[in-house]
Protein backbone atom coordinates (compact mmCIF):
# COMPACT_ATOMS: atom_id res chain seq x y z
CA UNK A 1 0.00 0.00 0.00
CA UNK A 2 2.81 2.44 0.79
CA UNK A 3 4.36 1.85 -2.64
CA UNK A 4 1.01 2.49 -4.31
CA UNK A 5 0.57 5.59 -2.16
CA UNK A 6 3.97 6.84 -3.31
CA UNK A 7 3.12 6.29 -6.95
CA UNK A 8 -0.29 7.96 -6.71
CA UNK A 9 1.09 10.93 -4.78
CA UNK A 10 3.04 11.78 -7.95
CA UNK A 11 0.01 11.49 -10.25
CA UNK A 12 -2.09 14.57 -10.84
CA UNK A 13 -5.79 13.79 -10.41
CA UNK A 14 -8.18 14.84 -13.14
CA UNK A 15 -10.90 16.04 -10.77
CA UNK A 16 -9.27 19.48 -10.71
CA UNK A 17 -9.83 19.60 -14.47
CA UNK A 18 -13.55 18.92 -14.02
CA UNK A 19 -13.85 21.57 -11.30
CA UNK A 20 -12.32 24.16 -13.62
CA UNK A 21 -14.42 23.04 -16.60
CA UNK A 22 -17.57 23.26 -14.48
CA UNK A 23 -16.67 26.83 -13.56
CA UNK A 24 -16.11 27.65 -17.25
CA UNK A 25 -19.52 26.21 -18.13
CA UNK A 26 -21.09 28.44 -15.46
CA UNK A 27 -19.44 31.42 -17.19
CA UNK A 28 -21.19 30.48 -20.44
CA UNK A 29 -18.23 28.80 -22.13
CA UNK A 30 -19.18 25.99 -24.54
CA UNK A 31 -16.56 23.25 -24.10
CA UNK A 32 -16.28 20.93 -27.09
CA UNK A 33 -13.19 18.87 -26.30
CA UNK A 34 -10.77 18.06 -23.48
CA UNK A 35 -7.43 16.31 -24.01
CA UNK A 36 -4.69 15.49 -21.55
CA UNK A 37 -1.10 14.88 -22.62
CA UNK A 38 2.04 14.91 -20.47
CA UNK A 39 0.43 16.75 -17.55
CA UNK A 40 -1.11 19.46 -19.69
CA UNK A 41 -4.85 19.61 -20.32
CA UNK A 42 -6.06 21.20 -23.55
CA UNK A 43 -9.57 22.62 -23.41
CA UNK A 44 -11.18 23.43 -26.77
CA UNK A 45 -14.13 25.76 -26.42
CA UNK A 46 -15.99 28.83 -27.63
CA UNK A 47 -17.02 32.00 -25.84
CA UNK A 48 -17.78 35.63 -26.74
CA UNK A 49 -14.20 36.68 -25.81
CA UNK A 50 -11.41 34.11 -25.62
CA UNK A 51 -9.13 36.67 -23.96
CA UNK A 52 -11.50 36.93 -20.99
CA UNK A 53 -11.35 33.17 -20.51
CA UNK A 54 -7.56 33.16 -20.72
CA UNK A 55 -7.47 35.96 -18.15
CA UNK A 56 -9.92 34.13 -15.89
CA UNK A 57 -7.81 30.96 -16.00
CA UNK A 58 -4.59 32.93 -15.47
CA UNK A 59 -6.02 34.30 -12.21
CA UNK A 60 -7.36 30.95 -10.99
CA UNK A 61 -5.33 29.61 -8.03
CA UNK A 62 -5.80 26.04 -9.33
CA UNK A 63 -3.95 26.92 -12.55
CA UNK A 64 -0.16 27.15 -12.66
CA UNK A 65 0.14 27.91 -16.39
CA UNK A 66 -2.25 28.62 -19.25
CA UNK A 67 -1.63 29.60 -22.87
CA UNK A 68 -3.41 29.44 -26.19
CA UNK A 69 -2.88 26.08 -27.89
CA UNK A 70 -4.11 27.28 -31.29
CA UNK A 71 -5.10 30.55 -32.93
CA UNK A 72 -8.44 32.11 -32.02
CA UNK A 73 -11.10 31.87 -34.73
CA UNK A 74 -14.11 34.16 -34.96
CA UNK A 75 -17.35 32.24 -35.62
CA UNK A 76 -20.26 34.67 -35.68
CA UNK A 77 -20.62 36.19 -32.20
CA UNK A 78 -18.33 33.60 -30.61
CA UNK A 79 -14.61 32.97 -30.66
CA UNK A 80 -13.37 29.39 -30.94
CA UNK A 81 -10.12 28.68 -29.10
CA UNK A 82 -8.06 26.07 -27.31
CA UNK A 83 -6.06 26.64 -24.16
CA UNK A 84 -3.35 24.41 -22.72
CA UNK A 85 -3.60 24.35 -18.93
CA UNK A 86 -1.27 23.03 -16.25
CA UNK A 87 -2.70 22.78 -12.78
CA UNK A 88 -1.32 23.47 -9.30
CA UNK A 89 -1.49 20.05 -7.69
CA UNK A 90 -1.48 21.00 -4.00
CA UNK A 91 -5.25 20.99 -4.47
CA UNK A 92 -4.99 17.31 -5.33
CA UNK A 93 -4.06 15.67 -2.06
CA UNK A 94 -4.20 17.82 1.03
CA UNK A 95 -4.33 14.69 3.18
CA UNK A 96 -1.23 12.53 2.66
CA UNK A 97 -2.72 9.82 4.89
CA UNK A 98 -5.75 9.27 2.66
CA UNK A 99 -4.51 5.91 1.42
CA UNK A 100 -3.62 4.86 4.97
CA UNK A 101 -7.23 5.53 6.00
CA UNK A 102 -8.46 3.38 3.13
CA UNK A 103 -6.05 0.62 4.14
CA UNK A 104 -7.32 0.72 7.74
CA UNK A 105 -10.98 0.63 6.64
CA UNK A 106 -10.37 -2.28 4.25
CA UNK A 107 -8.58 -4.20 7.04
CA UNK A 108 -11.66 -3.77 9.23
CA UNK A 109 -13.89 -5.03 6.40
CA UNK A 110 -11.60 -8.05 5.87
CA UNK A 111 -11.76 -8.86 9.59
CA UNK A 112 -15.55 -8.61 9.57
CA UNK A 113 -15.74 -10.93 6.55
CA UNK A 114 -13.62 -13.59 8.30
Amino acid sequence: INEVGGVFSEVAPLWVTWDVVTDLLKKGVAVSRINSIDGSVTITASAPKASEILSYLSNDARVSEVKYAQPIRQAGQLQSFAVAVRFNWPYASREPGALSDVEERSAVVREEDS
